[in-house]
């Protein structure tokens, strides 16, 4: 039978989740209100920056890298493209992720907020950041290809990745749309997608879909 101490103990527990959890929610808000209210023309380039992370932006560079890679029997632009078709796979993984978790924007729920964007393009949950997921997911599988025709150039487009990801993350917060927790995780679930398409969606779906294709045309 728990006794008195072990009930004072949970609740003890309890007291100090609650206590961390609020600690992180205003330092969320305060971060958050502190980058957003950013102004001047040395930062009102974000505005335009974020768009980088857009779906429709890197589905406009897979179709042309498609072409390019076509066109010109690129076999490291093919190798490239058929990465980046299967990290787009992988987008269901933040997609349901979003879905379960369902955190409203801070734009719609502080007050003060200004929003650099337009209303269509922070439709849907805010946790985590898909622009900065996506961003920093299709960036590590460019580096890793282009290592792979380049050796030595790891550190530098690593560096690169890490600087321009960074910078999409920022965007976020200034044009209203995520919290900074929303980034900080989105850049753990970039990591863990690119992972996932590197070792799991590729060689065991996508690689032999492709194969299958070439079988098709050739």
């Amino acid at each position: 039978m728990p006794g008195k101490d072990d009930a004072a103990y949970s609740g003890h527990e309890i007291v100090n989740r609650e206590n961390l959890l609020d600690r992180i929610r205003r330092w969320d808000a305060r971060t958050f209100m502190r980058v957003n209210s950013w102004k001047g023309r040395a930062v009102s380039w974000l505005k335009y920056y974020t768009h980088i992370g857009f779906f429709g932006t890197w589905a406009s560079i897979i179709i042309t890298m498609t072409i390019v890679s076509w066109v010109g029997h690129l076999g490291l632009g093919w190798l490239l493209v058929e990465y980046l078709y299967a990290n787009l796979g992988s987008a269901t993984i933040m997609t349901i992720i979003k879905h379960k978790i369902d955190r409203q924007r801070p734009c719609l729920v502080l007050d003060d907020v200004t929003v650099r964007t337009h209303e269509r393009f922070y439709k849907g949950s805010s946790f985590p950041s898909g622009h900065t997921q996506f961003f920093l997911s299709n960036m590590l599988l460019v580096t890793m290809v282009v290592e792979m025709g380049l050796p030595g150039s790891l550190v530098p487009m690593l560096i690169i990745t890490i600087g321009m990801t960074v910078l999409v993350a920022l965007s976020r917060i200034y044009i209203g749309v995520h919290y900074p927790s929303d980034v900080i995780v989105a850049f753990a679930t970039g990591i863990l997608i690119f992972l996932l398409t590197v070792f799991l969606f590729f060689p065991f779906v996508f690689e032999p879909l492709y194969g299958w294709l070439r079988s098709l045309i050739h």
